[in-house]
């Protein structure tokens, strides 16, 4: 969508998460340790800085529009994205095994579907930030 579109291109910088895949809930309890992103424990974080994004966002971009349509169920996340802007909040939610990112706008849930072909440059620029992802 245009406006998550917007949010992910002009915020000042862009969190990383690398998600634990096995879900927990959506509620994160006062004082729990753990961050939970959209019911998936978050393991580890980063940041992108604004001149690193292009790649970022190109990766993922590149896979909506090569994605074949074709998914499947499992839904097993590793990669969050959370970008805040003007207000508002977009965050992609992306699970490379069944071929699908859940794009949240102001936590409202629009779903798209993503392709494999980017897993391994949004691997590598996660690896750069030092941020470590579930391994399976």
């Amino acid at each position: 969508p245009l406006m998550a579109r917007a949010v992910l291109e002009n915020a000042p910088l862009l969190r990383i998460l690398a998600l634990g895949s096995e879900a927990t809930g959506d509620i994160t309890a006062p004082g729990d340790a753990k961050e939970i992103f959209y019911g998936h424990p978050v393991l580890d974080r980063g940041r992108v800085r604004k001149e690193e994004r292009a790649e970022l966002l190109r990766a993922v971009y590149t896979g909506i529009a090569e994605s074949d349509g074709r998914r499947a169920r499992c839904f097993l996340p590793r990669h969050g994205i959370r970008a805040t802007h003007s207000g508002h909040t977009a965050d992609l939610v992306v699970c490379y095994e069944c071929l699908q990112m859940r794009v949240y706008l102001d936590w409202t849930l629009l779903e798209t579907v993503f392709t494999a072909d980017a897993a391994v440059a949004v691997n590598e620029i996660f690896s750069e930030a030092r941020v470590t992802v579930e391994e399976r």
